[in-house]
């Protein structure tokens, strides 16, 4: 029962983590030399947890692959 859950669970934020990556790409390219420090670095942080919500799922299916099939 929890598989069924955490994979409903993943299945809905999965498009959430692509949201936010390209929401805040698209607000890099409103960066100018008068542009904040404050505006870029939390662009950044929310950026980077989009990537990270990718890779997390990347990096556990590889750690959990059978190593005898390699």
């Amino acid at each position: 029962m929890d598989e069924f859950l955490t994979g409903m669970v993943l299945d809905i934020l999965s498009s959430l983590d692509y949201f936010l990556l390209t929401i805040t790409s698209l607000l890099y390219t409103n960066l100018t030399k008068d542009s904040s420090f404050a505006y870029s670095t939390v662009i950044f942080a929310i950026r980077m947890f989009g990537i990270s919500m990718i890779m997390m799922p990347l990096i556990t299916a590889g750690l959990n692959f059978p190593m005898d099939l390699l």
